[in-house]
């Protein structure tokens, strides 16, 4: 059996945790906006060159990427990039 300091090193890092905002009132099924519907806008924007604003609104509603993006917050997530 290894030691305790190295049994202890291999344990898996825990991921930062990042706090969302509250969702909105209406959820995502209700709005009727799918998650290709939030690629295909999110693919616009980073190919306009604004990849560190996606990111930034991505982080803000506590996702990493888009696959983890809640679906109650599709809404505000569009209409946070139609701004950027």
């Amino acid at each position: 059996m290894p030691p305790a300091s190295l049994a202890e090193s291999k344990k898996p890092k825990k991921s930062r945790e990042i706090e969302a905002p509250a969702p909105p009132e209406t959820a995502a099924e209700d709005s009727g906006i799918t998650l290709t519907d939030i690629r295909a806008e999110a693919s616009k924007l980073a190919k306009g060159g604004k990849r560190e604003e996606l990111k930034a609104i991505l982080t803000e509603l506590g996702a990493e990427s888009l696959g983890k993006l809640e679906p109650e917050y599709y809404a505000v997530f569009l209409e946070k990039i139609k701004k950027a």
